[in-house]
């Protein structure tokens, strides 16, 4: 079997189908970029690998190694993704909105499970839901338009840069040693945060009031950023979980379990690339970046802990006192918070690690207080019908509302314009 029938085989024949040549331009352009500054700070001289762009209902990247070929496979579903959490998150809704959001979520996850009757099943109360309460649209102009586009931009970097982490340990194990080993020594560092930078540990763990130098515009924070809320009637709680009460247990976890270590050495320094990569203008910038990071990580952990839903599956924790993604999420609040800083060409552009730690808190915040509370009182999923065989991740796309919602980065007038080209 070569890597080209594994793609197929693990995607779909038809996975290319409905992905619009933009979109895979842009994907694709996010590994030529973020692959250089990887290799730059991790010294490797490994080459650049291979990549495809697919969309399905699959929705997670993955990094295929098969017969000495190696593919880095990103799946434009999870933009789909992105786009929908997001949305809510930005624009306030209904909380039955929120509801069907989920159920669509899970009814492409079922898909993937091959338990067809039941992503039907999901897919239309979902349907149904919307027929009463429809989603809220806000008057769109360019600039939103663009503001949303590079928040699900900036996510789909993220978990395009995470993979290359993840083929670096691959293709130079050496130099993805050398990250880990410093990802390791930083969080032992950092458990003694309280004592050592008391207004850090205070960004992380209260942030009631915002870092003195937020006043400095120039490091891109405004107040009308998404993770202020600005549009929503009253604000919702910030439910971000403490960070520096379990740094000691972040390092004790890492220290012994090799693959969550692993994990959070991808995310730490995929979101450091992709904080880079920001700093180069065209309205990005280091702490929408930062952002969008524990964003993306929170909605992948959503996916996955669907997917568990769906195989009647305990998360699982083992000897472990936090789970997979309150690990991934504290260790990457903290190190990322220390990172940003250190990584930005221009010091005087650079925003200080409290203020990154406390953007941070407050954009995983907002997300558990509007998306994450809903999950946990969506208690009633059905069970489960006879599994399929050869599922097809294409086939309720449309059915479940997730075929083509990818962010646009052109307004509403613009798009209407050019007869909603795709």
């Amino acid at each position: 079997m070569s890597i080209r029938e594994l793609i197929e085989t693990t995607w779909g024949t038809d996975a290319e189908r409905d992905l619009s040549l933009r979109s895979r331009q842009d994907l694709e352009r996010n590994v030529r970029m973020l692959w250089p500054t990887i290799k730059k700070f991790s010294g490797s001289g490994a080459p650049e690998p291979p990549s495809s762009v697919v969309h399905t209902a699959r929705a997670l990247p993955a990094l295929l190694q098969h017969s000495g070929a190696t593919q880095l496979v990103y799946d434009a579903g999870l933009g789909t993704l992105f786009s929908q959490t997001f949305k809510v998150l930005n624009d306030p809704q209904h909380e039955q909105v929120i509801d069907a959001l989920l159920l669509r979520i899970a009814a492409v996850r079922r898909v993937c499970g091959g338990y067809l009757g039941t992503a039907v099943v999901l897919a239309a109360h979902a349907d149904q839901i919307l027929r009463v309460h429809r989603v809220r649209d806000y008057i769109e102009d360019a600039e939103s338009a663009f503001e949303t586009w590079v928040g699900v931009a900036m996510q789909e970097q993220f978990a395009v840069a995470h993979e290359l982490l993840h083929y670096l340990e691959a293709a130079d194990p050496a130099s993805f040693d050398r990250l880990r080993e410093q990802v390791l020594d930083r969080l032992r560092t950092a458990s003694n945060l309280s004592e050592t930078d008391p207004a850090l540990a205070s960004a992380h763990d209260i942030g009631r009031e915002r870092p003195t130098t937020y006043g400095r515009h120039h490091a891109g924070v405004e107040p009308d950023s998404w993770w202020y809320a600005p549009r929503f009637d009253s604000q919702p709680e910030l439910a971000a979980g403490k960070v520096v009460p379990v740094l000691p247990d972040l390092a004790a976890v890492a220290a012994r379990d090799r693959r969550l270590l692993t994990e959070l050495t991808c995310d730490v320094f995929a979101a450091t690339a992709c904080s880079i990569f920001a700093q180069r203008g065209n309205g990005w910038t280091p702490l929408q970046s930062a952002a969008a990071s524990v964003l993306a990580l929170a909605t992948l952990g959503l996916v996955l802990s669907l997917d568990r839903q769906a195989a009647a599956a305990p998360a699982g924790q083992g000897d472990r006192t936090i789970d997979e993604w309150e690990f991934r999420q504290c260790g990457l609040r903290v190190l990322l918070a220390e990172a940003v800083g250190a990584e930005v060409a221009d010091p005087a552009m650079a925003p200080t690690p409290a203020e990154v730690a406390d953007v941070m808190r407050r954009a995983i915040g907002m997300y558990n207080g509007v998306i994450a509370r809903r999950v946990a009182l969506l208690n009633t999923w059905p069970a489960n019908d006879e599994r399929s065989a050869h599922p097809s991740p294409s086939r309720l796309l449309t059915g479940a509302g997730f075929l083509n919602l990818r962010a646009d980065p052109r307004g509403q007038a613009q798009r209407e314009r050019e007869g909603w080209a795709r």
